[in-house]
């Protein structure tokens, strides 16, 4: 195995990874304002991978950081008038995964 295979903060230009990451970056930011992030976390995932690929992706994106994708998934659940027991209980099962891939030093003042 290669160092930028093992390692996901390597930058390769022309990378499939680097280009992947790229493009979920820029898909989540244009996508941010249809609640795209709110949709995610409802699903249910059988592992955490999307989950951590989304967190990852977002570490060290300065337009959509994965702490601003975290208020916005909160900001959807707090704008919705009712919803379900079982979405509710899979939503935070998600946010408490996705928090697992944050980095801890990920934007600590965005969390004011």
């Amino acid at each position: 195995m290669y160092y930028w295979q093992a390692n996901n903060n390597f930058y390769l230009p022309g990378n499939y990874s680097s280009i992947a990451k790229q493009f979920i970056r820029c898909l989540l930011q244009h996508l941010v304002n249809n609640r795209i992030l709110y949709q995610l976390f409802q699903l249910d995932f059988d592992d955490a991978e999307l989950l951590e690929i989304l967190a990852v992706s977002l570490g060290d994106f300065n337009e959509l950081t994965s702490v601003a994708a975290l208020k916005q998934v909160i900001s959807d659940i707090n704008v919705q008038k009712s919803i379900n027991f079982d979405t509710c209980m899979r939503i935070l099962n998600n946010v408490s995964i996705y928090m697992e891939y944050l980095a801890l030093e990920s934007h600590h003042t965005q969390w004011l």
